[in-house]
């Protein structure tokens, strides 16, 4: 009987040494859904902006010789108007109940109050006839907003030479659709070679993310990213993010392309029946155009440090107008 028990022992024994171990269950982050989280939460901050500039034109003939005094009324032989419009990015840094305050490129409203051009001579050189005098009307800039609607935003104040400019826009009522940027902001230690970050902006219009790798650039103050650039992404963010700590930095503004120009002759903008001159001669107006070919996956942008002083500069006078902005901008 005792041989007995010990056999049941023994076998209780061996069957418990063996069983499998334990699994050890580790929580790890889902970083991928994180990114993604802080993505959304980015892409509500940035809007889609507009700017259209409006011009009286006018065109005039060349004087014969030894008719200088002639007025320029007499020549002229062409009175037209023309728009202007370019597209970019803006984003929200300062939000309230009444009104939003977006930071993008100064160059999206940088038009000329008036544009002349003169006849040249046989060797190519301007004389003094004039040949087209451009006077801007008036100036707008709209931004579009999450649900759609349209607000005026006038310019709060810029800084050309490093291409930065402050608007201010209405809020919509729907807060949840847009924020005012929950992140950092960075400083130069943040642009280093290789450092994977993310584009988000408005090329071509549409809403829009992308990423790539920062390497050096020629200009003092940017650096360069191998992201793909179309107009509209000036003023987008440059964000870089840390999924470990589930935090997100701003780094730089895109502002600029690698290109090469030619100047080709165009007909009209205006022009709708262009099909109707496939088999047969063009005989309407034509003028000549700067045709842009884009080097894809040469984005330039602006270091964030840059942004940062700009704002600092801008703080007080941004208070008076009601825009606190937070200690982040004192990095």
């Amino acid at each position: 009987m005792k041989q007995i028990t010990v056999c049941i022992l023994y076998l209780s024994l061996c069957l418990n040494c063996s069983r499998p171990p334990e699994p050890i269950i580790r929580n790890e982050p889902d970083y991928e859904k994180q990114r993604l989280k802080l993505l959304d939460e980015i892409q509500r901050s940035v809007l889609r902006i507009s700017c259209s500039a409006y011009y009286d034109n006018f065109y005039y003939t060349k004087p014969q010789k030894n008719s200088d005094a002639v007025e320029l009324e007499k020549l002229l032989i062409k009175k037209e108007s023309t728009t202007n419009s370019v597209a970019g990015s803006g984003l929200i840094i300062f939000q309230s109940q009444r009104k939003n305050l977006l930071l993008t490129c100064y160059h999206l409203f940088d038009f000329q109050d008036t544009v002349k051009t003169y006849y040249s001579n046989r060797r190519g050189i301007p004389t003094k006839y004039l040949l087209s005098l451009s006077i801007k009307k008036s100036q707008a800039v709209y931004i579009t907003h999450k649900n759609g609607r349209r607000t005026v935003a006038p310019l709060v104040a810029f800084d050309k030479k490093n291409d930065l400019a402050l608007l201010e826009t209405e809020t919509i009522e729907n807060l949840l659709l847009e924020k005012s940027f929950n992140g950092t902001f960075g400083n130069k230690r943040e642009i280093k070679f290789g450092k994977e970050i993310y584009l988000i902006g408005f090329p071509k219009g549409f809403l829009c993310v992308t990423r790539g790798l920062v390497s050096p650039s020629p200009y003092k103050n940017k650096f360069m990213v191998d992201a793909p650039f179309n107009r509209g992404f000036s003023g987008g963010a440059v964000i870089s993010i840390d999924e470990r700590r589930g935090v997100c930095k701003y780094i730089g503004m895109a502002n600029s392309i690698a290109y090469d120009s030619q100047l080709i002759l165009t007909p009209e903008e205006e022009s709708v029946n262009l099909k109707y001159f496939e088999n047969m001669p063009y005989t309407n107006d034509v003028y000549i155009k700067e045709l842009k070919l884009v080097n894809v996956g040469l984005t330039f942008a602006i270091r964030g440090d840059l942004v940062t002083s700009f704002l600092n500069k801008e703080k007080e006078n941004l208070r008076l107008k009601g825009y606190y902005l937070s200690d982040e901008f004192n990095e």
